[in-house]
């Protein structure tokens, strides 16, 4: 699978995607780092990437923002970067690829729920 990670999260969550064999960029690579957020998800919709993000609002289906691959909203308060990291790593160990596409997953602390997207 091929992840696209928000400017709201830092530069190595690109990590634990890439340890898994996955495909993963930050937004800041492609230089969409102070981008609004329909310019993120066409970028994801343009280049088949899952969204991982802090921001909810990607999962506002009243929101022009939409992506179609699926997103990931990571609900970890007060998490440092390499707590965060492995709590990532932990859901690529137990999560199935059919259950994030076209998805929304809400990855929380000790558990993840997920959501039909809607269009």
């Amino acid at each position: 699978m091929k992840f696209l990670i928000d400017a709201d999260l830092p530069n190595s969550t690109v990590k634990p995607f890439q340890k898994k064999g996955h495909e993963s960029t930050h937004v800041r690579e492609v230089d969409l780092g102070s981008s609004p957020d329909t310019e993120v998800s066409d970028y994801a919709n343009e280049n088949n990437c899952v969204l991982v993000t802090r921001d909810r609002d990607f999962g506002n289906p009243l929101l022009d923002n939409i992506v179609e691959e699926g997103v990931i909203i990571l609900e970890l308060h007060n998490y440092a970067p390499k707590k965060q990291n492995k709590r990532i790593a932990d859901f690529l160990e137990n999560f199935k690829e059919e259950e994030i596409e076209k998805g929304l997953i809400l990855l929380e602390e000790s558990r993840y729920r997920i959501r039909e997207q809607k269009e």
